[in-house]
């Protein structure tokens, strides 16, 4: 494809990239080590959560993503070494929980978009679509959160809706 429209796509790295994340996504524990927002290997310690400590993962993710979204409200700079991990471990555990987390797929959508950099929405995009994929239940929350997340952007005039681009 790349070479037929030359238009600078790699889907190619993006597939697997997406891939090797999805299949992280059914049995995650810890995410030992992770390479950059581009690389496609993805090292996991692969280690099933048992039912029982679900509900007591999803709080503890969910208290993580909230220290991290006052970080970002205060106005701190959240390094994605830090940021990376903790949504993608979130966005694990939506994926395979069976307890409510409507309020851990709000933030996973909130996070990156507050952020608001190239390699945060990637990043989101990347798990957003991972979530769809693996539980499909949430693509409509997913889908309006995003569109919450865009409209917010607009109006404070962020990005390609800024006044420099006017």
């Amino acid at each position: 494809m790349d070479r037929k429209l030359d238009i600078g796509i790699n889907s190619a790295s993006d597939f697997i990239a997406q891939y090797t994340t999805r299949q992280g996504y059914r049995t995650i524990d810890n995410i030992l080590d992770t390479e950059d927002v581009e690389g496609a290997c993805i090292h996991f310690d692969i280690k099933p959560i048992s039912q029982p400590d679900v509900e007591f993962e999803v709080r503890e993710a969910l208290r993580i993503l909230c220290e991290i979204e006052v970080q970002i409200g205060s106005g701190q700079i959240i390094q994605m070494s830090h940021l990376k991990p903790a949504l993608q471990k979130a966005s694990a555990l939506v994926c395979r929980a069976d307890v409510d987390c409507r309020t851990l797929v709000h933030l996973i959508v909130y996070i990156p978009c507050s952020i608001y950099t190239k390699e945060s929405i990637k990043l989101g995009i990347s798990l957003w679509s991972g979530i769809m994929s693996e539980n499909g239940i949430l693509e409509s929350q997913i889908l309006a959160e995003v569109m919450l997340c865009w409209e917010r952007i607009f109006r404070q005039g962020r990005g390609i809706f800024g006044r420099a681009l006017a």
